[in-house]
Formats: structure tokens, C-alpha cells, sequence
């Protein structure tokens, strides 16, 4: 099994957690951290003893045993590092999103082409046991042609967030943060990068003003149609940061995948419901989930791109800053 050494760029989101033990459950090791966020630097350096500590980013790419490096500062940040870390020979790891305005997603895409380096997105809802189960018996002709694909991401808001998270300018807003891993979930499904965005709208329900908190994306691919739903409105009582669904419809049944709780039965989560022809099967595969990050390790190891290709990448994050331009333009900020 193929091995890497990677280090950490930016601590800010509690996502790095997710992607570093990914990493080091498949196989790679940690060989270092820098940021400049101290309260997350704190929690990784508790999280992850003995993980080197850099002074900064140039440290860490100028060390020759690291082959890449994980990119999870600001999302506002996150595409000038990732450009200079491909300049200097490393693969980037990211975290969604990857860049928040068309030029800073057009300069990745001229690093990434430029340099040959892996640019890997990290769309954690693609990383469902049973998203991965969908996708195989759609595939098998289990429900047969593709109609439509509906997912619907509710988040939960909670308290002490920093304060660049309600600033646009910084994490994007709402489709270009939350909203991209549904596209990234559209374009896997259909595999059609050539998708195009037929409207999208945002609003603010909250009491913060500036900050959208609800808002909606339809897209079509050849005869599919998507749909997706982002908020901010998880009540605390749901024991959740979020109700994840996707239902994929099919001629003749459909695919209703639940990833984060299956209402009901708060002991599970990750479970496929399949409705066709010989009935109703419920499935359940948080303990089967996909290999993404043996399969992202490999690409680094043996340069191929396998786990999220670029052009399903940069595709989603072009009609994600798309979506979110479209909606600010057209829709106002509803109070």
C-alpha cells in the first residue's frame, strides 16, 4: 500500500480533524503544521502530539520530505496557498472551498495545469457509505434512467463561531461554502462536468444582517434535473449538525440516502433506502464507508486522479461562485 508524507497549512476549521485522520487512517503520515490561527493551532498540536510545529507556510515548503501539504486556513486564502505550494513541487489537499471568487479558481486551475501538481478537493458529503452504495446499484441499473437528483443540507449554526465565518468575502457565502458539496454531488452522480447552473437564490431568515442563511441551486444535466438545498436552520433538538439527504429518482425507483441521521432511529446513520419494483430495502453502511482517502494517497503516490478529478473540481467550484454571484444579484436579503 502506497505512502505519503504531508504536512498542514491552516488550522481555522475543525474540518483539518477530519481530513488528517483520514490521511493517517489510510496510511500517511503527519510530518508537520504551521497557521496562524493560535486557538486552532493549540487544538491541533493537542489533537496530534509530537506533530512537528512550523514557523509558517514557507517552512513547510521548502522541506523536501514533505510531498504534500493539507490547505485548511480561510477559504479566502486557501487558493493563493494552494498556488504556491503546486510552485514549489507539493500536491495540495484541500478543504471545500478552494477558492471563493473566479479569479482566485482561475489561477488554481493555471497553477494546477502549469505545474502537473494533484489539486484535491475534500467534499466531505461525497464521503458516505451510503452515497457510495447508491451510486453502485444506480450504475447497475437498479432504478433505472436517471430523472433527477434533489439533496437537501441543513445545517446547524450553534454558538462561537469566529467572526469571518458570517463574512462573505472570507468563506465564500452560503452556495460557494455548503452549497458546492451538492454540486460536487450532482456532477459525480450524472458524471457530466458539462452541467450548467439554471438559477439559484439566497435569503436571510436569521437576525444577523448580511448573513444568508437559506438558499436553493438548480441545475441540469442532458435530461437530469438537480436540486439543492442549503440553510443554516438545524433546530438543536435534532442531536445533529444536520438532516443530509440525497434522493436520486430513477424510471423505475429511486435511491433516498439519509447521511447523517435516519429520523427516528437516532442510532443510525449512513443508510440507503432503495424503493423499486420489488419493494422497499433499507440498508445501512456507516460501517462500510468508501476508500477516498486510500484512493487520494494513491494519486499523490502514482500521479493519477482517481479520487476527485480535477475537472469534477474545478467544474463544481465554477458553478458554485457562479450560483452564489447569481443569487446576490437577483435576490434580495429577506428579513
Amino acid at each position: 500500500m502506497p505512502s505519503i508524507d504531508f504536512a498542514v497549512i491552516g488550522t481555522h476549521h475543525a474540518h483539518v480533524y477530519d481530513i488528517v485522520d483520514g490521511l493517517i487512517a489510510a496510511g500517511a503520515r503527519l510530518a508537520g503544521f504551521a497557521g496562524d490561527d493560535e486557538a486552532g493551532n493549540a487544538a491541533f498540536a493537542a489533537r496530534y502530539a509530537g506533530a512537528r510545529r512550523e514557523k509558517g507556510a514557507a517552512s513547510i515548503l521548502a522541506r523536501e520530505d514533505v510531498q504534500a501539504v493539507v490547505v485548511c486556513g480561510l477559504p479566502s486564502e486557501r487558493a493563493d496557498v494552494a498556488c504556491k505550494a503546486m510552485r514549489a513541487g507539493k500536491d495540495v489537499i484541500v478543504d471545500k472551498p478552494p477558492a471563493v471568487t473566479a479569479g482566485q479558481l482561475a489561477d488554481v486551475r493555471r497553477t494546477q495545469g502549469e505545474t502537473g501538481q494533484r489539486f484535491l478537493v475534500v467534499f466531505g458529503e461525497l464521503l458516505s457509505g451510503a452515497l457510495a452504495k447508491a451510486l453502485e446499484l444506480y450504475r447497475e441499473g437498479r432504478i433505472g434512467e436517471l430523472v433527477s437528483v434533489a439533496g437537501m443540507a441543513p445545517h446547524l449554526l450553534g454558538e462561537g463561531r469566529p467572526e469571518w465565518f458570517y463574512d462573505s468575502a472570507r468563506n465564500g457565502g452560503l452556495l460557494v461554502d455548503i452549497g458546492c458539496h451538492q454540486i460536487a454531488q450532482f456532477l459525480t452522480i450524472t458524471a457530466d462536468p458539462a452541467a450548467e447552473l439554471v438559477d439559484a437564490s439566497i435569503a436571510c431568515f436569521g437576525g444577523r444582517d448580511g448573513f444568508f442563511d437559506s438558499g436553493d441551486i438548480v441545475l441540469r444535466s442532458r435530461r437530469v434535473r438537480g436540486y439543492a438545498r442549503v440553510d443554516w436552520m438545524t433546530p438543536d433538538g435534532l442531536g445533529e449538525w444536520g438532516d443530509v439527504r440525497t434522493m436520486i429518482t430513477g424510471t423505475k425507483g429511486y435511491l433516498d440516502v439519509r447521511k447523517t441521521v435516519d429520523i427516528g432511529r437516532p442510532e443510525s446513520w449512513d443508510v440507503l433506502y432503495v424503493v423499486d419494483s420489488r419493494g422497499i430495502e433499507r440498508i445501512e453502511c456507516e460501517h462500510a464507508p468508501p476508500d477516498f482517502y486510500s484512493k487520494l494517497i494513491a494519486d499523490v503516490h502514482d500521479r493519477t486522479d482517481r479520487s476527485i478529478p480535477h475537472e469534477i473540481s474545478f467544474r463544481t467550484m465554477e458553478l458554485a461562485i457562479r450560483a452564489q454571484e447569481f443569487a446576490e444579484s437577483r435576490w434580495p436579503c429577506i428579513r
